[in-house]
């Protein structure tokens, strides 16, 4: 059995996308937790002395902030880099049995289902994961409830974490 769908692909998905993965990735707390500190920083500059310690935590927030921003830049970038490449945003998702390629102008990409260590659903994509870093976009407009159904039995059936 298999089950073929045309994907299409812009900016906007691909900063969706790109969000979605930093927003569960990150997760709230720790951008709280940062700006707690940066709060914390402030008043310490004010009314104590600065000393090694304050510069040290200071650092560590700046890093903090970096590598917060950088998830989604790098991954957006990334998204953006090979919509770019493409030429033409439409590619060709196939799901078989024991594997899925994606086809598009820039390439053919095969992959068995084991590959795939988890999804990430949302109303109008999926994350496809391969990493804790490593994902793929499926835009679900062309993609039927079989389909995803399909899709899901597969990652589920080869270890894969579905949520929800």
């Amino acid at each position: 059995m298999h089950f073929t769908a045309t994907l299409t692909y812009d900016k906007a998905l691909l900063r969706k996308a790109a969000f979605a993965f930093w927003r569960r990735s990150v997760g709230v707390f720790f951008p709280l937790v940062l700006l707690s500190l940066s709060g914390y920083l402030a008043v310490q500059a004010v009314t104590s002395r600065r000393d090694w310690l304050w510069g040290a935590m200071t650092a560590s927030v700046l890093l903090g902030y970096l590598v917060c921003g950088a998830v989604f830049v790098v991954h957006y970038r990334s998204g953006l880099t090979k919509l770019r490449d493409m030429g033409s945003p439409i590619a060709e998702f196939t799901a078989q049995d024991d594997s899925f390629t994606l086809t598009s102008s820039i390439g053919t990409a095969c992959m068995k289902w084991s590959s795939v260590t988890g999804v990430w659903r949302f109303e109008s994509f999926w994350l496809l994961l391969f990493s804790r870093a490593n994902f793929s976009t499926l835009p679900l407009q062309n993609v039927t409830p079989e389909m995803q159904s399909f899709v899901l039995d597969r990652i589920r059936s080869f270890g894969g974490k579905v949520d929800g």
